[in-house]
């Protein structure tokens, strides 16, 4: 059976949260930052790494408005020198003009004394492209929104519980939006699945007589 047609709003969303997202992972792998990580979790009140679960792990499994402030912070923080070429990478990949900085160089390090300039530079691109990676996640969110209720109403016997199981469905739904790509397969189809298990997760947590993590 053909898949039914993406529109061009949903198509338009995906294709921006999915530049946004390989965007903050490249530049969140640099060797450079990667020491900063583990201060800026603490300094921006994000949660630490669990046992069982490495630094790069916990990072690289952030939602993205954590990966991008977690970014902001190392780039503010940072005052290395940085092989010429990837920062020469890193603007192109946020789409900062050559021409805004003259001085750089893929041959040369970019050095400490410029390393303020580069990093203002490249913090005004994430934040222009992080508002638009917020249009196209509340066009998507809004779009699905009522997902979450109808798998509410399927899988939640107790009416008590529906408007709870909602509020986690929508939590799921936002990782949904977040780990999006740009194919073909609706994203109705990929967040349901998301919506489902939050639900359930929140289901089985409610049988404890205290909190316990669960994840199907």
């Amino acid at each position: 059976a053909m898949l039914p047609q993406i529109s061009p709003e949903e198509r338009a969303a995906r294709q921006a949260i999915t530049r946004h997202r390989q965007r903050l992972n490249w530049s969140m792998h640099m060797p450079e930052f990667e020491p900063f990580f583990k201060e800026g979790l603490e300094k921006l009140g994000l949660p630490p790494p669990r046992r069982g679960i490495g630094l790069r792990a916990l990072v690289d499994s952030m939602m993205l408005e954590a990966k991008k402030d977690l970014l902001l912070w190392v780039l503010s923080s940072y005052r290395g020198m940085l092989p010429g070429s990837r920062a020469c990478r890193m603007a192109e990949g946020w789409g900062i003009s050559v021409s805004e900085m003259p001085w750089l160089d893929p041959d040369v390090p970019l050095t400490a004394a410029r390393w303020p300039e580069f990093g203002d530079l490249v913090q005004q691109a994430i934040h222009r492209e992080h508002r638009r990676y917020k249009e196209a996640q509340e066009r998507l969110f809004i779009l699905h929104h009522d997902l979450t209720a109808k798998l509410a109403e399927n899988l939640v016997f107790d009416p008590a519980k529906r408007a709870d199981a909602v509020q986690e469905g929508c939590i799921g739904l936002l990782h949904a939006v977040d780990k999006v790509d740009a194919g073909e397969t609706p994203f109705a189809s990929y967040a349901q699945q998301w919506v489902t298990r939050a639900i359930r997760n929140y289901l089985l947590g409610e049988r404890f007589p205290v909190h316990v993590p669960v994840n199907l």
